[in-house]
């Protein structure tokens, strides 16, 4: 049984037009303790180029949600800068 935490279809993550949350998450990875169980999502900021996940960003965002998100490499370097 697939975990509710996991279901991108139509949540505001993949339907933000900046794709802020998605390009973070992406990038960073997740480690979230939730109530019922823990949700965890490894960083590929390391191991993928900027045009790579500008191109999963896009998919996602075009498969899941809306199809308003136009990520591209530039915005990916911008967010690659502000980690910690």
């Amino acid at each position: 049984m697939q975990s509710p935490y996991a279901d991108l279809l139509g949540s505001r993550t993949v339907n933000d037009p900046d794709a802020t949350n998605l390009t973070a998450i992406l990038l960073a990875g997740s480690n979230a303790p939730l109530p019922v169980e823990h949700a965890f999502m490894p960083p590929f900021a390391r191991g993928h180029s900027d045009d790579e996940l500008a191109a999963v960003a896009n998919l996602v965002n075009g498969f899941f949600g809306n199809g308003m998100a136009k990520v591209t490499a530039a915005d990916i370097d911008k967010a690659r800068k502000a980690l910690p």
